[in-house]
């Protein structure tokens, strides 16, 4: 122990205390880890070579056993105390017991005390900071616990809240920014508005300094797509906006076919965008989208059957955008007895957002038209309960009530549903409603102001009207509707 002396009377060498510098505690501590590493290497090694092995097991005299077929009455090798160099009885992990007390009692020294200092500083800094904004926090833990349980809508409005706490302390939330459009872009639930919302969000959190970092990739690429889709419905509306088109009527089938083959020439077609990091790119327009716009010109134009077959070319162009196709594609496959795939889109959508009513409301439907009037009724409050003053989602309910037989407690919720919304099916679902109370004079009203408007009472209701269907044949019978 001749070289450690000096540690032992520290009072007698205080001026070579003070000269010492970190380097000298790093270096033993480098000797603690490499005699580590050396003994871990040494363990590793024994287990792989199976020095364990039974056949190398024997046993003393006295009953015990060693590993090396030694008994404990031999020598016990030798220890060197891997800091001084000195045999050594009394110690741990290849240190002597004198150099473990020298190595607890040794001061710091005014460096390291300078170090743990600084980390108690910014610790108190860091909490201070997350106390004077715990409230932005609370909202931003609030956003992504909905949004992990697949609760869009409450996750946007509480991402939205969190933003707008942190921007009026002028506090850049770039992750809430971008998580919020990641929500944004799972729902899209004002169409192309949403689109443009997604890459506005996305582009306010870039900067140069996080745009080469691979965790934002994701943020970009969702971004960049948004304003694809968007690009994409806007070449069809310029196409349908022009001068030429503007006499279009829906029995033209020459200037339908016009149209319909200048949307089929978008398909690998290119168009520039500005994308979410500010640069120009010339970009393919999305071919999903594509195929809806071809969907929405087919249905407007009635030509229900090419309608039907575009909108399966969406679900093949791109199954994920179930936003984009997913409701109107079950409801054709609930027309055409494809009931099967109704309810596995359904399932998806309420999976893919727990608080979008779509997917409860095809449920709802399904139900129905099987003749399950309580659980349609059951479904459609489970769509209600996230968004209560859904006029359509009340009108099927107030149809599963017809069904049910309870008509006084179907106007109740028809009337409710015509407060917040007043358009030709529930007018429709009114007639039917009314006529079953009796309340003929109401029924006349009702189609006098359709009229008034341009409206006719369609086919279904009228043969209703007429006697030939039932209240509930109507419900539950075709399409299950009153179109």
């Amino acid at each position: 122990m001749e070289d450690n002396k000096i540690l032992e009377n520290p009072e007698n060498n205080e001026n070579m205390e003070k000269t010492e510098n970190a380097e000298e505690l790093n270096a033993e501590l480098e000797a603690l880890a490499e005699l580590f590493r050396k003994e871990l290497a040494k363990t590793t090694e024994e287990f792989e070579s199976g020095s364990t092995d039974e056949s190398e097991i024997t046993e003393t005299e006295d009953g015990d056993i060693a590993e090396d077929g030694t008994t404990d009455e031999e020598d016990t090798p030798e220890l060197i105390c891997e800091l001084c160099g000195e045999a050594y009885e009394n110690g741990k992990d290849g240190i002597c017991e004198e150099c473990l007390n020298e190595l607890r009692n040794r001061p710091f020294k005014f460096t390291n005390i300078l170090l743990i200092f600084a980390i108690g500083v910014l610790g108190i800094i860091a909490m201070r900071g997350f106390w004077q904004n715990v409230d932005g926090y609370a909202k931003a833990y609030e956003a992504k616990y909905h949004l992990s349980k697949g609760n869009i809508t409450s996750a946007k409005t509480a991402y939205d809240e969190a933003i707008d706490y942190f921007e009026n302390k002028e506090v850049n939330a770039r992750k809430l920014y971008f998580e919020s459009a990641e929500a944004i872009f799972i729902q899209m639930s004002d169409g192309s508005t949403s689109m443009t919302e997604v890459a506005d969000r996305i582009s306010k959190g870039f900067d140069d300094s996080i745009l080469p970092m691979p965790q934002y990739t994701k943020y970009k690429n969702i971004g960049n797509e948004s304003l694809v889709l968007y690009a994409t419905m806007q070449g069809f509306y310029d196409i349908v906006n022009k001068e030429e088109y503007q006499q279009y009527s829906a029995d033209n089938t020459t200037m339908y076919n016009s149209i319909m083959k200048e949307i089929e020439a978008l398909s690998g077609a290119t168009v520039e965008i500005k994308t979410v990091d500010g640069k120009v790119k010339e970009v393919v327009y999305n071919q999903a989208m594509i195929r809806f716009c071809q969907y929405m010109f087919a249905y407007s134009s009635g030509k229900t059957y090419e309608a039907q077959e575009y909108l399966k070319k969406v679900y093949e162009a791109n199954p994920d955008y179930l936003w984009l196709y997913a409701y109107e594609y079950a409801l054709v496959s609930i027309n055409s007895g494809d009931i099967e795939t109704a309810e596995k889109l359904a399932q998806e959508l309420i999976e893919a957002d727990r608080q979008d009513p779509d997917g409860y409301s095809l449920h709802s439907t399904i139900a129905r038209l099987s003749g399950d009037a309580d659980k349609a009724i059951e479904w459609a409050d489970k769509a209600l309960e996230s968004d209560p003053q859904n006029a359509e989602v009340l009108r099927l309910k107030a149809m599963a009530l017809v069904v049910k037989g309870d008509v006084e407690q179907a106007k109740t919720v028809i009337d409710e549903a015509l407060t917040y919304e007043s358009y030709g099916i529930l007018y429709y679902t009114s007639i039917v409603i009314e006529n079953e109370l009796g309340n003929t004079e109401t029924v006349d009203e009702t189609i006098s102001l359709l009229e008034m408007y341009g409206l006719s009472v369609s086919g279904r209701v009228n043969d209703y009207l007429l006697g030939e269907i039932t209240a509930e044949q109507l419900f539950t019978e075709g399409s299950g509707d009153v179109e």
